[in-house]
């Protein structure tokens, strides 16, 4: 299917080359309206790439230092109904190493906790960053909320 559409789109762009030209009812030439609908086509593309439901988060906290314990970012959503995606930061580098909290038992059995961990409210979320933790120093938050499930 992929191939014919190919080869004819070939011969389309062929004869437009080849063609002496003839003047549309429009004033322009046949390549011309071709090359109209292609960057119509490239607007239309671009336009896909760019909406839908994660174009743009609801809420995006920027870089954030965050302590040790619990951090509160002030969201002011009204729902708990969101997705939640967070980033983290340390140095010159983003990351998610630990997303979710681990635990890690080092060569003298001695156990350390790592990572961060969240909790969405109405109006803001409560990150924990362990206690043990040295990745997480920035973290950036981007939420969107969700649709309403079909009935």
């Amino acid at each position: 299917m992929k191939k014919t559409h190919l080869i004819l789109l070939t011969l389309l762009i062929a004869s437009f080359l080849l063609i002496p030209p003839v003047y549309s009812a429009k004033g322009g030439t046949p390549f011309n309206e071709l090359w109209d609908a292609l960057n119509d086509l490239v607007a239309r593309v671009t336009g896909l790439e760019t909406s839908g439901p994660f174009d743009h988060p609801d809420y995006d906290s920027g870089w954030v230092p965050i302590p040790l314990g619990w951090t509160y970012l002030q969201h002011d959503l009204g729902t708990t109904d969101v997705y939640v995606y967070i980033i983290g930061r340390n140095g010159d580098y983003t990351h998610q190493f630990s997303y979710g909290g681990d635990w890690v038992r080092n060569k003298d059995s001695i156990l350390s906790s790592y990572g961060v961990y969240w909790q969405c409210y109405l109006n803001r979320l409560k990150i924990t960053r362990w206690m043990d933790d040295t990745e997480w120093q920035e973290v950036r938050v981007l939420l969107w909320k969700l649709p309403d499930p079909p009935a």
